[in-house]
């Protein structure tokens, strides 16, 4: 009877050849050196990616925000405000709902281009002004007020300026989604439906009373600076507009000092076209739109 076989022994792992108990010190130095190496590599190639995803997600911001401005949406201080849902019919202030002003009861001119819209002078229904694009396409307004705008712009770009348009005409449509966001926004820091009203229309006119609605007005920027904002007013680009934009038939539509007249606060970038003629003598008046067509309406029932 044969004996039983036995099983082979487990061989053993063979002993790497770069065991570190023969490296010599240089060896062990070198060799810790070169791991020392190849992690700052991989912390440099993490970082190098991490740049690169947040220089991507800087780019598609960018490009988001240059499709905005260049397709015509409308620059204001309510666009920030998310686009909301459509509140109850009782939001859409009606004309009466904004600050009380002086401007109340001014006469209408038979001037078109002294078309007067505010609070106390919604525009008439049906209301279509004849537009045409600036020049870009970006943006449109009533076709001899866009000729006027271009011809201003290229004059002053042609100094060193960079003017450019931020915003121009808007449907009564796109004028009660702006003024509807801005109810919005103050209600959501906790003023009341009334109060919100209130506070919105001294920044958003109520849709029907905007001038952006005549297709006159413009809101204007430099290329340095597009926020419509205060701020405007220390730009070089608004400086040439105070003194050459009434030879182009513009007049600074809201200024700091009429906010008690035009009920609207200061807005050093809101330019309106009333034409060449108009533009001088209410420049020279340093009246005010609503101020000018009183005065001249007074002066007219006093001539014999």
């Amino acid at each position: 009877m044969s004996s039983p076989r036995t099983s082979a022994p487990a061989r053993r792992p063979a002993r790497r050849a770069n065991d570190l108990r023969h490296l010599t010190p240089e060896q062990l130095r070198r060799r810790r050196m070169r791991e020392r190496q190849r992690r700052r590599r991989r912390r440099r190639r993490r970082i190098l990616l991490v740049l690169f995803v947040i220089a991507m997600l800087a780019a598609a911001w960018g490009i988001t925000l240059a499709i905005e401005h260049w397709t015509g949406a409308p620059s204001s201080q309510s666009q920030s405000a998310p686009a909301p849902t459509a509140p109850p019919a009782s939001q859409s202030a009606p004309p009466s709902s904004r600050p009380q002003s002086e401007s109340t009861d001014v006469p209408a001119s038979a001037d078109p281009l002294l078309l007067l819209a505010n609070k106390d002078n919604p525009l008439p229904a049906g209301y279509a002004p004849d537009l045409a694009y600036l020049e870009g396409g970006s943006y449109q307004m009533q076709s001899e007020a866009a000729a006027a705008f271009d011809r201003m712009k290229n004059a002053a770009n042609a100094t060193g300026l960079h003017l450019m348009a931020c915003s121009a005409y808007r449907s009564v449509e796109r004028q009660t989604e702006l003024f509807n966001a801005e109810i919005q926004k103050w209600m959501g820091q906790g003023m009341d439906e009334a109060a919100a009203r209130e506070q919105a229309a001294t920044v958003v006119m109520v849709p029907g009373c905007s001038e952006h609605n005549t297709g006159l007005a413009v809101d204007v920027g430099s290329i340095t600076n597009q926020r419509v904002e205060e701020d405007f007013e220390n730009e070089p680009e608004f400086a040439w507009l105070q003194e050459h934009a009434a030879e182009y038939g513009f007049i600074l539509r809201y200024p700091a000092d009429k906010v008690e007249v035009t009920g609207v606060t200061y807005e050093p970038w809101h330019y309106r076209y009333v034409g060449v003629e108009n533009a001088q003598k209410i420049k020279e008046s340093g009246l005010c739109l609503e101020e000018y067509l009183a005065q001249s309406h007074t002066e007219k029932r006093e001539d014999p």
